[in-house]
C-alpha cells in the first residue's frame, strides 16, 4: 500500500507507530550494530532514540514507502551527531582504570611500548577523527559508512540513493581531504 498517507486525526498515533514504525526495528538494530561496531548497549540506545524521534514526528510521514528510508536517515544522523560530540569532547580517563593498569605487573613476554610511539598513534587517531568530523556531510557520511561501518560501496549507494560512481568519488575525495588535513604540517614543512 504505497501512496499518500492521510493522517486521520481520529486515528491513534500509537496505532500508526505500531503498524508503520515498529516492523522496522530489527533492520534498525542491525544498522545500529554496524554503526557502533557491535556495541549492543550503544546500538540499543541509538535505536531507542530513533524510535522516540519517529514517534514524536509520526505526522511528518507523507508516504508509507518512505518510512524505512526515513527511519534509517534518523538513525544515521543520530549516530553522526553522537560521533561528532565524542570527537569534540575532551578526553577523560577513569582513575580506577589507570590505577588498575599501574598495579598490574606487565607480562614478561610483552615488549614494552615506546612512549613516543604511543603518543604518536594517539595523536594520529585524534587528528583523523577531527579531520573526519570537519568534512562536509557529502563526504563525511560515505567515508563513515565505508570505513567505520565497513559497508560495501554498492550498499552505500543504495542507502544514500546515489550513483555508485558518485559514492566512490566522494569516498576517495573525503579520504584525500582527511590525509591532507592530518599531514598539512608535513606538506607545509616540505614546501
Amino acid at each position: 500500500m504505497t501512496g499518500t498517507l492521510t493522517l486521520d486525526r481520529g486515528r491513534d498515533a500509537r496505532c500508526m507507530f505500531d503498524t508503520l514504525i515498529l516492523p522496522h526495528r530489527g533492520a534498525l538494530t542491525a544498522q545500529a550494530r554496524r554503526l557502533t561496531g557491535g556495541d549492543m548497549p550503544e546500538a540499543e540506545d541509538l535505536v531507542q532514540e530513533t524510535l522516540m524521534r519517529a514517534y514524536t514526528h509520526i505526522g511528518d510521514i507523507s508516504q508509507e514507502a518512505t518510512v524505512k528510508g526515513w527511519l534509517h536517515t534518523i538513525l544515521r544522523n543520530l549516530f553522526i551527531n553522537r560521533y561528532q560530540r565524542r570527537v569534540r569532547a575532551p578526553h577523560s580517563v577513569s582513575l580506577d582504570k589507570v590505577s588498575d593498569e599501574i598495579l598490574q605487573p606487565a607480562s614478561l613476554d610483552a615488549r614494552p611500548e615506546i612512549p613516543e610511539d604511543v603518543v604518536e598513534r594517539r595523536m594520529e587517531h585524534r587528528e583523523a577523527l577531527t579531520a573526519l568530523a570537519e568534512l562536509p556531510a557529502a563526504y563525511r557520511v560515505p567515508v563513515m559508512l565505508a570505513d567505520i561501518e565497513g559497508m560495501a560501496y554498492q550498499d552505500i549507494a543504495d542507502e544514500l540513493h546515489l550513483p555508485l560512481g558518485t559514492v566512490r568519488s566522494r569516498i576517495a575525495r573525503g579520504r584525500r581531504r582527511i590525509r591532507r588535513s592530518m599531514y598539512a604540517w608535513d606538506n607545509a614543512h616540505l614546501n
